[in-house]
């Protein structure tokens, strides 16, 4: 099933390793915003399978806790 999210991107984030993460997670960028809401810095809405996202999460961002990856999921 693919499952969209939002997720704010580091602004010292470099543009190139994080579209290289995408596609290593066969996720699509759906939507973005260059300065983002939350503190300015670029915000994307991505899509992909619910465990291509989970891979993604906890290995891109550190995101360990199955809870806060429930979060994005929803």
């Amino acid at each position: 099933m693919t499952k969209t999210f939002e997720i704010d991107i580091a602004h010292d984030c470099p543009l190139g390793d994080y579209l290289e993460a995408l596609e290593k997670y066969n996720l699509k960028i759906e939507s973005f915003i260059a300065i983002g809401p939350a503190g300015g810095n670029p915000c994307m809405t991505l899509s992909g399978s619910t465990e291509n996202i989970r891979e993604y999460l906890s290995e891109f961002h550190f995101l360990d806790n199955e809870e806060i990856v429930e979060l994005y999921l929803q």
